[in-house]
């Protein structure tokens, strides 16, 4: 696989976005965060200018999540060409650290944190052509399936530990966002379980107004062994629901159990946020990171309160605030040079 700076070189005609994310929720339940760190280089014929959009996002045990977010123009960011490593002068992510500062007119939040890495990266696809052929479109590769984080954040004054919560990083890029999907992660369990898993159910553009089936794979990592199966033929012997505010998916396991995997959210703590593709359109995400989570493995259930659920689509659901730019020409007015 080629990193994220030959790939921006090599985006060409067709633009690319490229998103590096943290996640995390504290063992007790008190809150839960999300740093999005991503890159967005428009389609040829496009007529915005290539970025970097940071968010960040942060629950707490009670209410609606606070989400910031700041457009900076790529030219004021520092890429590594050997390994996950994005610096600007407001925002700094390598791979065992991560640190920065976000304001609006409603507030500021800054973060200081280290990584510790449990967990060897997890490759979604099992085959070498899904990530360098053009099919599928976006890819996904998990490089720490479960972190412990420790540091804190500071919101408009108050200090927020950081002492071994749990999450993950996450890395995901592509030419375009998917038409429709639900993707759904976990790894922090009730009954403290050395497990992990991630999955979607996803509908992709083919060609015009054409779109794909359904599609639906689930991985994870069962005492540090791999248990999905990250392959077409396998997706076709899967089945997934999509059905706001629920995702149900149930794949076959190599080992020839079966993996069923329930979330559901509770929309008054989504996170509603615009994502631009690199052709200047616009899709909806909505996500949480405190879902209702069941995983049976075979025979055996597991059960949690700190799943990570997202939701996509084409158009916005009502009710929820929604964040970032609406249009290219709000991205142009929002952008920072040199910050």
């Amino acid at each position: 696989m080629h990193d994220l700076y030959e790939r921006i070189v090599a985006a060409g005609r067709s633009g690319i976005y490229e998103s590096n994310y943290l996640k995390a929720n504290a063992p007790d339940g008190s809150g839960a965060f999300w740093l999005k760190h991503n890159v967005l280089v428009p389609a040829f014929g496009a007529d915005f200018p290539a970025v970097a959009e940071f968010w960040a996002v942060l629950w707490r045990a009670d209410g609606s999540p606070r989400v910031w977010k700041r457009s900076v123009d790529l030219g004021a960011v520092t890429l590594s060409s050997d390994r996950v490593e994005i610096v600007s002068e407001s925002v700094r992510l390598d791979p065992d650290r991560a640190q920065g500062s976000l304001g609006d007119g409603e507030g500021e939040i800054s973060w200081h944190l280290a990584m510790r890495h449990e967990l060897p990266p997890l490759r979604h696809f099992d085959a070498d052509w899904m990530y360098e052929a053009g099919f599928p479109r976006k890819k996904l590769v998990t490089g720490s399936p479960r972190t412990l984080f420790d540091g804190y954040f500071v919101v408009d004054g108050e200090r927020i530990s950081v002492d071994a919560w749990v999450g993950h990083r996450n890395h995901n890029w592509g030419t375009e966002h998917a038409h429709r999907y639900a993707y759904g992660g976990c790894n922090l369990w009730e009954d403290g379980s050395d497990l992990t898993v991630e999955g979607f159910t996803v509908q992709v553009r083919l060609a015009g107004p054409v779109r794909s089936p359904w599609l639906t794979m689930v991985n994870g990592l069962e005492r540090g062994a791999r248990y999905g199966a990250g392959s077409v033929a396998a997706s076709l012997r899967s089945l997934g629901e999509v059905s706001w505010p629920e995702w149900k998916a149930s794949v076959p396991c190599p080992d020839g159990r079966r993996a069923r995997l329930r979330m559901r959210l509770d929309p008054a703590r989504a996170a509603g946020l615009r994502y631009l593709h690199p052709d200047g359109t616009v899709s909806y995400c909505y996500n949480v990171k405190d879902a209702d989570t069941r995983l049976v493995l075979g025979t055996v259930s597991y059960r949690s309160r700190a799943g990570e659920l997202e939701f996509l689509f084409p158009d916005p659901v009502p009710g929820i605030p929604l964040h970032g730019e609406s249009s290219v020409d709000q991205l142009r007015d929002n952008l920072v040079y040199g910050a």
